[in-house]
């Protein structure tokens, strides 16, 4: 098959120049040249162009030249490619002359499918000797980071040059702002400064430029100069706390009244906001619509923070006293959202820790508790219409789980209680609220319910996480505690049973993953997953089987971060997607996993939903990682494996305005998704092979709600679906819909 491939050369006398800025050449001129190649042969085949040239060591080719595309697909017989190769580089340490090149072109799969032809490159000498460059002319850091500085120095003489260089700008972050470097000729020499970012709190978020400068050691030649900039990123967060959380009307004194003054008859909360960021905050407390109408909210105006500072503000009830009914409690929540002037991506922006506060509220009546006596008929017919006809929940629903038989709703609330709900099998019931209160399974927990999860088999155990970092197990068939499994200050994020129900694992705040052994009953965990340090917050979990008798555990949070511990074999797996996405920041988060089968779905708080096909993952061992794990009753930290692994991404959309996605929910056949976030609506897709269905690029939208949802759960029951939704306004919301059979499509 020799000779039967052409290429087709539109220059052949090449000029090149090279760059003052020591940088490759990116301009298309006489130093670059298209080559067509077409296939002559009988077979499919695709082809790479090479260039090479006598004393140029083979390692080095790729840095004088560049090919686009650098191989090209198999082609069929008679088909042509067009490659654009550039010259950037002088190959050897010459100019003003005219040197020879070889192009080659030649098949990847049958080695005797190739074709040579000469050409000619005539090199110029640069108008300077030395130049600087750097790979980006913007860095970033926070507070307390070393960050690396690489400086290249090119010689375009024909002689070793001795250059001093210095840094100015940055000195004071500087160990050492000056260097001395011999710089060869023809190829760049590397160079690097380190710089030691002060953890120091009155250190502004903004840019700091700086220029690193070259001296040659002969006198003569210009210096080399080159500017860059290195950007202070914000480390720290908005503290947000409210002290005490509890107030009554009428106040038991007047320090309650301090924003309203001393005829004031409500109540007065007191906010307090420290800024421990490097950038000006602006915060805005919000709560519900409906908490604000039904106790006449007066939320603060937005208040603005310099870094540092502590700032204190009111949020006031003006809630009528009643004439009769003794007491009465309400619970409420404010919500702390972190507004910068200076950043306008929403997932970039400082969070409020934490970015809720569940306040309560005692209103007593007016009339005397010796006087209800004579009101006790009045009072119980109130009460039992309070008891049919309000909302069993008191706060912001925050966590769903249905059973196994679609039957049976169970939700857990920051009004500190765990309720249990019939779902409704009437077609004719309004679809949003066919849910019948049946009976509490936990109530006055001491805190909010952030996460509960229901065990797989039997479904009759919960496992409920507190807002205090508190895990306990409740018997749903006895509505009696089992356990508490956990108690420390270390916040709960997300549960997950393992397939099999013998082990809980938990996610928490201080970024650790804990294993819990059922089947020995015990406050120690049976394996702690510690990152070393602490890479990224976690903020949801999943349990995977990558194949029949094996069970994994996936977390993923901060910075998009998605991985995957096989606890039983010490081994870790990063996930990367492909095709790569972009860079994520600290404050961009995977806030919900969803698994079936091998099909993986994750939200985040960008707004987006994607599917990934596990089954094609790709996974390679990389020699650092920063996870440990330690046994129970072993005090040695033991490292675990680690495994890099290339996941192909099968679809990506974003919903309403960029706004979070909380939660996610798939049947188990992946064929149906749901999803609720902070746009109010619950929306639900059918897949195709973890596809959107071509009919189905549009969410059907089951509902629009005007508050936050948090959570959502979805199971198939009889050619239908039922679906149900945690909302703040403290509902728990169910839907019904007809599908066909999941085996017709």
């Amino acid at each position: 098959m020799v000779n039967r491939v052409k290429a087709e050369v539109t220059r052949r006398n090449l000029v090149l120049t090279p760059k003052l800025d020591g940088a490759a050449t990116t301009e298309v001129g006489d130093n670059a040249f298209a080559v067509t190649v077409t296939n002559a042969s009988e077979n499919f085949a695709s082809f790479q162009v090479e260039l090479s040239t006598p004393g140029v060591a083979a390692d080095a080719i790729n840095e004088w030249y560049r090919v686009e595309p650098e191989i090209c697909t198999k082609k069929p017989p008679g088909a042509s490619t067009t490659f654009q190769v550039a010259i950037v580089r002088s190959p050897i340490p010459v100019y003003e002359t005219t040197i020879e090149l070889l192009l080659r072109v030649f098949s990847i799969e049958h080695r005797n499918l190739f074709v040579t032809q000469k050409l000619h490159l005539t090199i110029h000498k640069p108008k300077q000797s030395l130049v600087l460059s750097l790979p980006t002319q913007a860095f970033k850091g926070t507070p307390g980071d070393q960050v690396e500085i690489p400086v290249l120095l090119s010689n375009y003489s024909a002689s070793t040059v001795e250059a001093r260089l210095v840094c100015t700008g940055l000195e004071a972050w500087m160990e050492n702002a000056e260097q001395t470097i011999r710089v060869d000729p023809n190829y760049p020499t590397k160079a690097r400064f380190f710089c030691q970012v002060p953890f120091d709190p009155t250190l502004l978020s903004q840019e700091y430029p700086f220029t690193i400068q070259a001296f040659p050691a002969l006198k003569g030649p210009i210096p080399a100069a080159v500017k860059g900039s290195l950007e202070i990123l914000p480390l720290g967060m908005v503290e947000f706390s409210c002290i005490p959380s509890h107030q009554q009307i009428p106040a038991k004194d007047s320090s309650q009244s301090q924003a309203s003054g001393a005829d004031h008859q409500g109540a007065d909360y007191q906010i307090e906001l420290q800024n421990t960021s490097h950038l000006t905050q602006q915060v805005n407390i919000t709560a519900s619509e409906a908490d604000r109408q039904t106790l006449g909210l007066e939320l603060p105006e937005p208040v603005v923070l310099a870094p540092g500072a502590i700032e204190t503000c009111w949020v006031t009830v003006n809630k009528p006293r009643h004439w009769l009914g003794g007491k009465r409690q309400f619970q409420f929540d404010l919500v702390a959202e972190v507004y910068e002037p200076d950043v306008s991506d929403y997932s970039h922006r400082t969070r409020a820790v934490p970015d809720r506060q569940t306040l309560s509220l005692t209103i007593f009546s007016k009339i005397p508790n010796w006087l209800l006596g004579l009101l006790g008929l009045l009072l119980f017919l109130g009460l039992l219409w309070y008891l049919l006809l309000l909302p069993k929940h008191r706060a912001s629903v925050n966590s769903v789980r249905l059973d196994g038989n679609a039957s049976t709703v169970f939700s857990g609330s920051s009004d500190q209680s765990i309720l249990r709900w019939q779902v409704d099998n009437n077609w004719f019931r309004n679809w949003a609220h066919r849910l019948k209160y049946e009976e509490p399974i936990a109530t006055d927990l001491g805190k909010a319910v952030r996460v509960i999860r229901l065990k797989p088999a039997d479904n009759n155990v919960i496992a409920a996480g507190l807002e205090n970092g508190t895990i306990q197990l409740w018997d749903v068939l006895g509505n009696q505690p089992q356990q508490t499994l956990f108690s420390d200050n270390d916040r709960v994020f997300d549960l997950a049973f393992s397939p099999d129900s013998r082990y809980l694992f938990s996610g928490h705040g201080s970024g650790q993953i804990r294993q819990w052994d059922l089947a020995q009953p015990g406050k120690q965990p049976l394996l702690r997953l510690v990152p070393n340090p602490v890479s990224f917050s976690i903020a949801a979990l999943t349990t995977y089987q990558p194949r029949p008798g094996t069970s994994w555990i996936g977390f993923a949070g901060q910075f998009n971060q998605l991985v995957f511990w096989d606890w039983a074999n010490h081994q870790i797996y990063q996930m990367q997607s492909v095709p790569p996405s972009a860079s994520a920041g600290q404050y961009q988060y995977i806030e919900s996993l969803a698994i079936a089968n091998q099909l993986l779905v994750t939200a985040d708080n960008q707004g987006n939903i994607t599917t990934w096909n596990l089954a094609k993952r790709q996974c390679g061992i990389v020699e650092d990682t920063d996870f440990q794990f330690i046994e129970t009753g072993i005090a040695s930290r033991k490292r675990l494996i680690t495994n890099l692994c290339q996941v192909p991404i099968l679809d990506r959309w974003q919903g309403q305005d960029g706004k979070p996605v909380r939660s996610v929910a798939i049947t188990q056949n992946g064929v149906y998704l749901a999803s609720v976030g902070d746009h109010g609506q619950v929306e639900l897709w059918r897949l195709e092979q973890g596809q959107r269905a071509s009919d189905w690029q549009n969410a059907k939208t089951l509902d629009r709600l005007n508050v936050p949802l948090y959570g959502v759960d979805i199971q198939s029951a009889e050619q239908s679906l039922i679906l149900t939704a945690a909302a703040a306004d403290h509902q728990v919301y169910a839907y019904r819909i007809r599908v066909p059979q999941e085996g017709s499509r």
